[in-house]
């Protein structure tokens, strides 16, 4: 495959957005800098539960308590069709 990086025709085409992730860095480092503030000055934190499942596999492991998640398998025999 040919290297495409910087091809303004295509840049252009496909609306590449380059100033995207530059941007979503400066805004990710503000909120942590906000987060850090609250951590430091003793506020309440509110602590929302990831939707991503290792989260809630580890949780289910460390303290027994159930979970359900909805994943895939390859099925080899585990599942009668």
């Amino acid at each position: 495959m040919v290297y495409q990086a910087g091809r303004e025709d295509l840049i252009a085409r496909y609306k590449v957005p380059l100033d995207e992730y530059p941007k979503r860095c400066v805004e990710q480092l503000a909120n942590w800098h906000k987060e850090l503030e609250s951590y430091k000055s003793g506020e309440r934190i509110d602590v929302k539960p990831s939707r991503e499942y290792a989260s809630t596999i580890m949780n289910a492991i460390w303290t027994g308590e159930p979970s359900v998640i909805y994943g895939n398998v390859r099925n080899d025999g585990l599942i009668d069709n």
